[in-house]
């Protein structure tokens, strides 16, 4: 069995601005058997997108909110959550101000 057997391949959606980050694609394939997986692997591809998306200390970068399935991932432990084949991972920017 191939390491990458193990891993489920997913779409992850990215917004315009995003976007820039990752050669201009709206859709990007990413693989992993967690969602951090999925994400770090993603941030090896492209890693100005990396950088933005991800904290080394906190996980999700403040700012990013990530859904999987349209469902937003923002519970403690959330980037060790399993994904599936097929799944849709949308990283989408908050913004602040008033």
């Amino acid at each position: 069995m191939n390491l990458g057997d193990s891993m489920a391949k997913v779409t992850v959606v990215l917004r315009p601005y995003l976007m820039g980050f990752a050669g201009g694609w709206g859709e990007v394939s990413g693989m992993g058997e967690t969602l951090g997986e999925v994400l770090k692997n993603l941030g090896n591809e492209y890693p100005s997108l990396g950088q933005y998306v991800l904290d080394p200390e906190h996980g999700i970068a403040p700012g990013v909110r990530v859904y999987v399935n349209n469902v937003i991932v923002d519970f403690p432990g959330g980037l060790s959550s399993p994904v599936e084949d097929g799944d849709r991972v949308r990283l989408l920017l908050v913004i602040g101000g008033g």
